[in-house]
């Protein structure tokens, strides 16, 4: 079977790398549609759509979404061999940038600018980052006590 990527069966962090990265791509993609869709063709089919604007809601769905980023962005660039450091300070800010500029993009769509959406955002991609620690951390230990049974 003749593949554009080959798989590399000795090594398989490459596979990852390119399930993750395309994961990555596609849900990067997905955030901006969604947050550039006029907000009455976005929530068409709610019954109670302003309501749910209203009670803030929609600040959860931003936390949420860009927790989402982070984590996948921050198992990309581990993936790629990127230190600590640097994976961390390119988490924060890269999808942090990007929260600012998803906001000023939105005026256009005739969608506002919020300072809080923003902040949600922010919050977001520092649990996201966290969370991905924390998994690459369980991960580690994990892989290391698999290695050691087979030994």
């Amino acid at each position: 079977m003749n593949s554009i990527v080959p798989l590399n069966r000795q090594n398989p962090i490459p596979n990852l790398l390119l399930a993750v990265g395309a994961a990555l791509g596609v849900y990067w993609f997905a955030l901006f549609v969604l947050t550039h869709l006029p907000p009455e063709l976005l929530l068409r089919g709610f019954s109670s759509s302003e309501q749910m604007l209203a009670n803030g809601n929609d600040k959860v769905m931003h936390f949420i979404a860009y927790a989402g980023l982070s984590f996948l962005f921050a198992f990309c660039q581990w993936l790629r061999g990127v230190d600590d450091r640097r994976l961390i300070r390119l988490t924060l800010v890269i999808p942090g940038l990007y929260a600012i500029l998803d906001e000023l993009l939105q005026i256009p769509v005739r969608r506002s600018a919020d300072l809080m959406d923003c902040f949600a955002d922010w919050c977001g991609v520092l649990i996201g980052l966290a969370c991905f620690l924390l998994a690459r951390t369980v991960m580690t230990q994990l892989a290391g006590r698999v290695s050691s049974a087979e030994a």
